[in-house]
């Protein structure tokens, strides 16, 4: 009897220490209560729970269930994917999220990773600042791409508060990156789409992504800094995307939405524009489309312009001098469009009129010193002598202004021009280190009705021949002796190929005259009646009546074919899945 019962108490023993196993083997606690999670059955990986969710956004069943969805990712594509909800890392006691992440990397009672190497991937949410990280461990093959993705769509649904989608639409993105057999199972609650799009400012984001690496830290860091001056400076967004794929839509649907969805543009209509280049060998191109009101307005009618403009430099492989092309483009738009408050340190109710300042502008030494000497005298006496201002602006770029807008600004703000309405007329050389030199020339005033749309074509067409091999100075005299001419005579002096054309026509004149004089002194017979002037049978007379008809002509362009690459024009309305309006679209292979 007592050895019954001695082994009834040793069966009832093993039978708690196997379910203390069992147990330890789903929470991380072991049975003797230490908190040491135990190795899987093959050693490549430590058995606890994946996912920690202390800001009680999953219940108990999805909790369990995404548990369940990540120890199977463990065990299948052999990568260790960890997703923290909690309210904050400093909550943890951790300054960043980094430290937060590496402290549970290399928690000896809970080690992460899988394998050797301990590949592993953790994604941190923070509930009290809507922010996240998915930091990286070990080598893994899983793209940077195919993690900023994941990414994306976690955070998104996170923040609408769907913590169940954000969780499994992470876990089947990497696992799809990893393996394209994979498919991306559908959302049980759809937030991506116009009846439950949740808008948002994601302030922290960069503004110049690149997930291809075709450019160096430099090149980005160059290139983030103005972005984020342009977003302060003008309340607008631009933003540059570059890579590998469009995720199977086209490049317009996936820039609209990736704008949306990660939170990007300013104010309450997320003003501003996002650059997409696509990379992909099979469909490689880049579009751009725009958002808000002002962004709209502001790029639609020159989004065609820009895209020519960014096409010989990427067809060169010259990426950071197209994507600066974009931003230049952008910044200059804005000046353009919009009234201008301040320029050069100078507030509008700052300007004055200026007095005898120089009329010269040549801070880079452009222009020859005795040129300027010359051109100084001339612009003196035209202003004594017709009461029209001229400047002559020689700098080596322009910066956030199109040339002509520089002009004018420069003009307006240092306060030059004569009389009440400030007339004059100003020339703008360009040097930026380009293949040819730029130049615009404006009126201001009265020197609007003196150089009228006909006289200012004509004086910028003789201004650029004279330019031709950057000879600044040579255009520069140019355009102060031709303005002067026309102030003085209303009209400028004929060149020497129309000097000749009307030489010959007087001579032509001239030739016929006499011709004429000279068959009229011919003697001729003289006619008694006036039947003998008439060919008999040769003069019959009908009635006749003529009728107008009133007519009416269409005219109907004809499409050219294009031979730039252009697959699709830009400027039009268009929506993105999320039901937000969109400018732009289009784009250009190369």
């Amino acid at each position: 009897m007592r050895a019954k019962r001695f082994l009834m108490m040793l069966l009832a023993v093993m039978l708690l220490l196997m379910t203390g196993v069992a147990a330890a083997q789903d929470t991380g606690v072991s049975a003797t209560g230490s908190e040491t999670a135990p190795v899987s059955t093959d050693g490549q990986y430590y058995q606890f729970s994946r996912l920690v969710d202390l800001a009680d956004y999953l219940n108990d069943e999805d909790h369990e269930e995404i548990s369940g969805m990540l120890m199977d990712f463990l065990r299948d594509a052999k990568l260790d994917l960890q997703i923290y909800i909690i309210p904050s890392v400093e909550s943890f006691g951790c300054a960043d999220v980094y430290e937060f992440a590496e402290r549970y990397y290399d928690d000896p009672k809970y080690p992460a990773g899988y394998g050797a190497d301990r590949s592993a991937l953790f994604y941190v949410f923070e509930t009290d600042k809507s922010t996240s990280e998915l930091l990286k461990f070990g080598p893994g093959s899983i793209t940077t791409w195919g993690l900023m993705k994941g990414k994306f769509y976690a955070d998104y649904y996170m923040r609408c508060g769907n913590a169940y989608d954000a969780c499994r639409g992470l876990i089947d993105r990497v696992w799809n990156d990893l393996n394209r057999g994979h498919s991306v199972r559908a959302a049980r609650t759809d937030m991506m789409n116009e009846a439950n799009f949740h808008p948002y400012h994601n302030e922290k984001i960069s503004r110049m992504l690149d997930f291809c690496g075709i450019f160096g830290q430099s090149e980005l860091d160059a290139l983030e800094t103005r972005l984020t001056e342009i977003r302060e400076k003008y309340q607008m967004d631009i933003v540059v995307l570059v890579a590998p794929d469009s995720d199977g839509k086209t490049w317009e649907e996936f820039a609209d939405d990736f704008y949306d969805y990660v939170g990007f543009g300013y104010g309450d209509e997320y003003d501003g524009m996002i650059l997409f280049v696509d990379m992909d060998s099979a469909d490689r191109g880049y579009t751009i489309t725009t958002c808000g009101t002002r962004g709209q307005n502001t790029y639609n009618s020159i989004v065609e312009t820009i895209y020519d403009d960014m096409l010989d430099a990427f067809k060169a492989g010259k990426y950071y001098e197209g994507i600066n092309v974009y931003v230049n483009h952008a910044v200059r738009r804005i000046n353009h469009m919009e009234r201008t408050e301040s320029f050069l340190g100078i507030s509008r109710n700052e300007i004055k009129v200026s007095t005898d300042d120089d009329r010269v502008v040549d801070p880079d030494e452009i222009l020859k010193n005795s040129v300027k000497k010359n051109l100084e005298k001339t612009i003196k006496n035209i202003r004594k002598e017709f009461g029209t201002d001229v400047l002559v602006l020689a700098v080596r770029g322009t910066g956030d202004y199109y040339p002509s807008d520089y002009l004018y600004n420069y003009y307006t703000f240092l306060g030059y021009g004569e009389g009440s309405r400030q007339s004059g007329i100003g020339l703008i050389l360009v040097d930026e280190d380009t293949e040819k030199a730029g130049y615009e020339i404006v009126t201001f005033g009265n020197a609007s009705e003196k150089f009228d749309e006909s006289a200012l074509n004509r004086l910028k067409s003789m201004v650029g021949s004279a330019l031709g091999s950057d000879r600044y100075d040579k255009a520069a005299q140019k355009f102060v002796d031709k303005t002067k001419f026309r102030l003085k005579w209303g009209h400028y002096p004929m060149t020497t190929g129309m000097t000749v054309v009307v030489f010959l026509i007087v001579f032509a004149v001239i030739s016929i005259i006499a011709s004429i004089k000279k068959a009229a002194n011919k003697s001729v017979a003289k006619a008694v009646t006036a039947s003998e002037y008439i060919v008999p049978g040769s003069y019959r007379v009908f009635n006749i009546q003529e009728r107008f008809i009133n007519s009416k002509v269409t005219k109907t362009r004809r499409v050219e074919s294009s031979s730039s690459g252009r697959s699709g024009g830009g400027g039009g309305s268009h929506y993105s899945s999320s039901g937000r309006s969109h400018g732009g679209g289009g784009g250009r292979h190369f």
